[in-house]
């Protein structure tokens, strides 16, 4: 499995997914510092364009070190950036990795991280030869489970105050839904074998 992709730009019908950059930062202070959307998230909203600046050039220290594994999601019309959606924990000897993301509050309810997630899980499984992507979900977020349910993914059980919401000053608990390649319905030449490590 390679963590390094074929291509560092997707498209969808109404979306650009690419590397964040410099100029994304004033929408990552949009995004990570909203306290609605940071809620689930598990780390502080930042609070300053300096903390989004910081990100952005954590994000691209990540890539250089690791390969491309987080996409900014920018729409397609005007190329202004309302998310980001990135794969962690990806493990290579397991074929695994854990998807997250986050979207403008102003863009909930629109589709916009169903058709983002759509085309890097199909990535993820296509040509990053992951088997299993997973994914950890608040249990009080509503929206990511359907989500994450439309998506197809199965929830296996709870995970007994895994995160700590900064919000609200409290230890969460977590649903562990998982993904497999062969729910996925795509064919691939090493789907019945086993993975070169």
């Amino acid at each position: 499995m390679n963590s390094v992709t074929v291509s560092s730009v997707m498209e969808t019908d109404r979306l650009v997914l690419r590397e964040h950059t410099i100029q994304d930062a004033q929408a990552i202070l949009e995004i990570f510092g909203d306290t609605e959307v940071m809620r689930h998230f598990g780390m502080k909203p930042v609070s300053s364009l300096d903390d989004a600046i910081k990100m952005v050039n954590y994000f691209e220290r990540n890539r250089k070190e690791n390969g491309l594994n987080r996409w900014a999601v920018a729409l397609k019309k005007n190329r202004h950036v309302v998310g980001s959606i990135f794969y962690t924990n990806i493990e290579k000897p397991y074929s695994r990795a854990e998807i997250g993301f986050l979207l403008n509050r102003s863009y909930w309810g629109k589709g916009i991280m169903h058709e983002a997630a759509e085309k890097i899980i199909s990535f993820g499984f296509e040509h990053m030869s992951l088997n299993r992507i997973q994914a950890l979900v608040s249990v009080d977020n509503r929206r990511s489970i359907s989500l994450v349910k439309r998506l197809g993914f199965r929830k296996e059980g709870i995970l007994r105050e895994h995160n700590f919401n900064y919000v609200e000053n409290r230890f969460a608990d977590m649903y562990a839904f998982a993904l497999l390649v062969k729910e996925h319905g795509i064919q691939r030449e090493d789907s019945n074998t086993l993975l070169e490590r």
